[in-house]
């Protein structure tokens, strides 16, 4: 469970470019941006390696000790900030065409005036067990088969075996006369 004593503050921009361009204002967490957050999280679900631990780097944002805290808070925000200024994650089924998923969405209010740190990683750890959730009852279910529905082939008369057809080679002196 998240701790908010141990996770305080509003999120950040972490990011050295997008501090002197956003300069002392809040990041606005919209539309969409929770939807390149939800799209991050099901990334991240669905590769056989994530790129990080997340039940990791969120129990390191509660430590007793205050400077671990903040350097995995820090990291944190970095990773939520890429996340969600993220627009290029398509997801592209076996066929090659875009996959349209039934997987939760992620749908929370649009903070314009900055989003504390511990109600930021509530909506993304709840969300993520959402997802968690959805993907076991999906992969828990049997795949049916379609149903294929028989054909009659249609029925040919037998074709008879034509009698004894006799074969008679001759002799040719010069090949190319057949040929003509």
């Amino acid at each position: 469970m998240i701790d908010p004593k141990r996770i305080t503050g509003n999120f950040m921009i972490v990011d050295p470019k997008l501090k002197a361009r956003y300069g002392k204002r809040p990041f606005v967490f919209g539309e969409r941006q929770w939807t390149n957050i939800c799209d991050w999280i099901k990334d991240e679900l669905v590769m056989n390696t994530p790129s990080f631990d997340m039940d990791l780097l969120v129990s390191r944002m509660m430590h007793k000790d205050v400077e671990v805290r903040r350097k995995n808070q820090r990291i944190w925000m970095g990773y939520v900030l890429s996340a969600a200024r993220r627009d290029t994650l398509i997801v592209i089924n076996r066929n090659g065409e875009f996959q349209i998923s039934n997987a939760p969405k992620l749908r929370a209010r649009v903070y314009k005036h900055g989003i504390s740190l511990c109600e930021l990683t509530k909506i993304i750890v709840e969300h993520r067990d959402r997802l968690v959730e959805w993907k076991k009852d999906n992969t828990s279910k049997p795949v049916e088969a379609p149903a294929e529905e028989q054909v009659e082939a249609p029925t040919e008369e037998p074709v008879e075996a034509p009698a004894d057809v006799e074969i008679v080679l001759e002799n040719v002196d010069d090949w190319e006369d057949i040929c003509v």
